[in-house]
């Protein structure tokens, strides 16, 4: 009985002292079954089918806070802009602008507004007015084999093209909801291709207007646009499309 209590306290000092004890015998490690095996390959996949698409739309949900910050920068850029000329960007050449037969975009005259500074050398694209990232924020959009070229990025990528940024100025001087031109930024599509579908009525001027009415004046019979005689901006939301629900816009 000594000697095997003897015996016992030898081989725990052995074990606390780190060394091996040729003594002590270690039962063989079980193997997974296939059935184990099974279980956990059928619960890893369970969990990545739960996580993926909430990884997915925090994603989405990141990308769209970027294009709201940057629609507020241009936005806070127009009112700079204002504040020194008298008028909001593309107010006072508006015939410059694709609505009314000229070349521009009104995400591309923007553009030319906001990052010109005649005080360097070259004058464009310079942040002057709002924050630029060079190679980031203007880019060139491609459309049945034309390009656009410094059209204004919303800084989303979540499917690995942006957006263009969608600027329309208010002509002075006219009023009710014709004072916004649907073909300033018509050249643009949604992100699969498809056209504009101005909440769900259509792709022409009569679409937008029902689609800028501010019906706080008068409901339906409105003819009052969201901001008379300034400007709208519009950015896509989750969806990748313009004029629904999730729309990114400034000051309505």
């Amino acid at each position: 009985m000594l000697k095997t209590a003897s015996k016992i306290e030898l081989q725990r000092r052995i074990r606390a002292s780190g060394k091996p004890n040729s003594t002590v015998q270690f039962l063989p490690r079980k193997a997974f079954t296939l059935v184990e095996l099974i279980v956990v390959i059928t619960i890893i996949t369970l969990l990545i089918s739960i996580l993926l698409p909430a990884l997915s739309k925090a994603n989405k949900l990141a990308a769209c806070s970027r294009t709201r910050a940057r629609v507020s920068e241009l936005a806070a850029g127009c009112e700079a802009y204002h504040t020194d000329n008298g008028y909001y960007p593309g107010q006072q050449y508006h015939s410059e602008l694709m609505g009314d037969g000229g070349s521009f975009t009104g995400s591309q005259w923007l553009a030319k507004a906001l990052f010109t500074n005649p005080a360097t050398t070259p004058s464009f694209p310079q942040a002057r007015y709002a924050p630029l990232r060079v190679g980031d924020d203007l880019f060139d959009y491609q459309n049945g084999g034309n390009t656009y070229p410094n059209t204004i990025s919303d800084r989303d990528d979540s499917t690995g093209t942006p957006m263009p940024i969608l600027y329309y100025p208010a002509r002075l001087g006219v009023s009710g909801l014709g004072q916004y031109k649907v073909g300033d930024n018509s050249v643009y599509k949604n992100s699969d291709g498809s056209d504009v579908n101005w909440g769900g009525n259509g792709t022409g001027q009569s679409a937008f207007e029902q689609y800028i009415k501010d019906r706080r004046f008068g409901g339906d019979a409105s003819t009052t646009p969201y901001r008379p005689q300034q400007f709208l901006m519009i950015a896509a939301g989750m969806d990748r499309k313009y004029g629904t629900k999730d729309d990114i816009k400034y000051g309505w």
